[in-house]
């Protein structure tokens, strides 16, 4: 995930093809695609996880607001920053 991550943040998501993600973490696309072929699981769980990260962020900051108004902003700042920029 955090190979998949390296490109997506300053690029976005786009950025993350297989022949960079292959050479982020120096294996061969073939080698790439036989891993995770046969385990649809890993590609599953590193969405998860990738979904994670914003999901705890805006929940924090709905949390940690004191009031609607103030859960709004926080909620509008942090979408802007998880947003494809291009």
């Amino acid at each position: 995930m955090k190979a998949a991550r390296k490109p997506a943040e300053p690029e976005g998501w786009s950025a993350v093809t297989t022949r960079r993600l292959a050479s982020e973490v120096e294996y061969s696309q073939p080698v790439l695609y036989s891993r995770f072929r046969a385990g649809t699981r890993s590609w599953r769980r590193s969405a998860v996880e990738g979904c994670g990260v914003p999901a705890t962020a805006l929940r924090t900051a709905r949390t940690s607001a004191t009031d609607e108004r103030g859960a709004a902003g926080r909620l509008a700042l942090l979408i802007g920053h998880f947003a494809p920029t291009h």
